[in-house]
């Protein structure tokens, strides 16, 4: 069998049960935890952690399963796409998302800026560093276009 592949907010939370439990732990100390975590709140600094992972649990019955088979089978963290961004509305050719490196800043243009110009994101990096995203996500604004492997 195959590694499983797990977001890495899961694979985080793993650790952090193992960190506080100082030894390997099992699918069920994970569960544990989280299910206390989610219920108590005891430490303010993993809530946010054990919240995500805890979402992502309910969120379909198959992800406890791939929880499950990860303790069986061995985990890897699973990557998340690398995207082009394109604003919808604006004039075609520029409407992609860019980001100056040295300048921290967005703005749009076509893909092929220079290489002080990023254009490939994923989406949580998006949400962590564009204040606008999730504004113009929530609005449809944003169309996403997976990088293809070159």
């Amino acid at each position: 069998m195959s590694k499983e592949r797990l977001p890495e907010y899961v694979v985080k939370t793993i650790e952090i049960v193992e960190q506080q439990r100082e030894r390997p732990v099992g699918a069920f100390e994970v569960l544990q935890e989280i299910f206390m975590n989610d219920f108590t709140h005891t430490d303010m600094t993993f809530s946010p952690q054990f919240d995500k992972t805890f979402l992502w649990i309910a969120e379909s019955g198959r992800n406890i399963c791939r929880l499950l088979r990860a303790f069986e089978n061995g985990y890897e963290v699973e990557k998340e796409p690398e995207l082009h961004v394109k604003l919808k509305g604006l004039v075609i050719g520029s409407a992609y998302l860019n980001y100056n490196i040295p300048f921290k800043t967005f703005s749009t243009n076509s893909l092929s800026s220079p290489k002080h110009m990023n254009t490939e994101f994923t989406k949580s990096w998006l949400a962590k560093n564009w204040p606008e995203y999730e504004a113009y996500n929530n609005a449809g604004l944003l169309e996403f276009e997976e990088v293809e492997d070159e």
